[in-house]
């Protein structure tokens, strides 16, 4: 598994799957099955608009693909067998070049039937202002040399802020970097372009 996936995958409070580009499940994890109410094992190879409204399936699949970052998000519902509905906002993006995977987290909107045994969310690292941008910038998806021109950062200056902050997130790649930015609460998943949450948030 991809290590962005890996990321969100290992906290299970976060419903997430990926599905490959034509929206069918490839894996999904536990969160996922206590907010659909269906078996893990079951959502693998099941499309997509089996569990989301098809209109919302399209609209999430349209958006991507108009914007450059492939980055899409709609709110919705998740649609349960007890025929119990439960409001999300879906989040997607491509977890490579267009045409493969992509991640989907489906955040709950009001009280979902999702147990309340749960990691604790870990506290985000405290960060100084020019590393809470290039996480932002990061999250972007900007390329070392965008990265370095926005920031006015040398290549090797870079490399050293971003193994810096991949140490201090316990990431392996900088895509493992920005999920964990996001699973902790650093990243705020309601706002794009990618922004840092305000202390007080």
């Amino acid at each position: 598994m991809i290590d962005i996936t890996l990321a969100l995958f290992d906290r299970a409070w976060t419903p997430t799957l990926v599905t490959d580009s034509a929206a069918v499940v490839q894996e999904a994890n536990p969160a996922t099955a206590r907010l659909t109410g269906r078996p893990a094992e079951s959502l693998t190879g099941a499309p997509l608009h089996r569990l989301l409204p098809p209109k919302a399936c399209t609209q999430l699949e349209a958006r991507r693909t108009a914007r450059p970052d492939g980055y899409a998000d709609t709110i919705t519902a998740v649609h349960r067998p007890d025929g119990r509905r439960v409001p999300v906002r879906a989040v997607t993006w491509p977890a490579g070049p267009p045409g493969t995977c992509v991640i989907c987290c489906l955040f709950p909107l009001a009280a979902a039937p999702v147990p309340a045994q749960q990691a604790a969310v870990p506290n985000p690292p405290s960060l100084t202002a020019a590393e809470t941008r290039i996480v932002e910038a990061l999250a972007v998806g900007l390329t070392n040399v965008e990265l370095g021109r926005e920031l006015h950062l040398s290549r090797q200056g870079l490399d050293y802020h971003i193994d810096r902050l991949r140490r201090r997130f316990a990431a392996r790649s900088r895509a493992a970097l920005v999920a964990r930015a996001y699973v902790t609460g650093l990243l705020d998943p309601a706002t794009w372009p990618p922004r840092a949450r305000a202390p007080h948030e």
